[in-house]
């Protein structure tokens, strides 16, 4: 009898001191590693004798496992938050080091996010796929592949413990976003027409001071009484 699955427990505290996120998602590092390990020792075996002397098959795993280490996610105040910190590559050496990069797309340019569950295989047929991807496009986008008309994701984000519900809360996320700048949005526009009418009476009292004014120089004029 199969177990039921257990609710998935967030580990990754990379965020934990960033005040500006709401929602972290975790990557399944272990199945990540896994997967693109033998993918990446797959493709290092059709290409053995090439790369035998510029590859060490033994570091595969390390380098798979520096990346995939490195990833984190989590939906903040702004947008989608994506950082790859700062990991090695190669033999390991500090000369060899990637440096941390950070992208945050607003919820405000975000046109589409989908979910690919996992199907099929990977690499001559041999390894099957376990890993869900979520794709997000971007209103100003990054083109079209050159092999198509098909619009290249702004995002791609692989092995999510849970892509479904990332794709959800992001959505969730993007319509209370809509919400807020409408708010906003009327909020500026009460205190512009506010003021506006506030000129108007302003404007209003100079016309019918200027009026009694003019008034009563004509009646000075008529009797032919000099001004004061």
């Amino acid at each position: 009898m199969p177990q039921p699955q257990l609710p998935h427990q967030q580990f990754d505290k990379y965020f934990q001191n960033d005040p500006e996120t709401v929602h972290v998602f975790d990557f399944d590092y272990e199945k990540i590693i896994k997967f693109k390990s033998k993918v990446a020792h797959m493709e290092l075996g059709i290409c053995l004798p090439i790369t035998a002397l510029f590859c060490l098959p033994c570091l595969v795993k390390k380098n798979v496992t520096w990346e995939a280490r490195a990833m984190h996610v989590a939906l903040t105040v702004d947008g989608i938050r994506y950082v790859v910190d700062k990991h090695k590559t190669g033999c390991g050496s500090s000369c060899t080091d990637v440096g941390k990069t950070v992208t945050t797309i607003p919820y405000s340019n975000i046109t589409d996010c989908y979910v690919v569950e996992p199907a099929g295989t990977a690499c001559c047929c041999c390894i099957r796929n376990v890993l869900a991807t979520v794709y997000i496009h971007t209103a100003p986008g990054r083109g079209t592949s050159s092999i198509g008309s098909r619009r290249l994701p702004d995002l791609v984000l692989e092995g999510l413990f849970e892509p479904l519900e990332f794709q959800q809360t992001l959505w969730a996320m993007k319509r209370e976003d809509g919400a807020g700048r409408k708010e906003k949005k009327a909020s500026f526009e009460g205190p512009s027409k506010d003021k506006e009418g506030s000129n108007t009476d302003v404007l209003q009292e100079i016309r019918d001071e200027l009026r009694s004014v003019k008034d009563m120089l004509k009646q000075r004029q008529g009797r032919k009484m000099p001004c004061p």
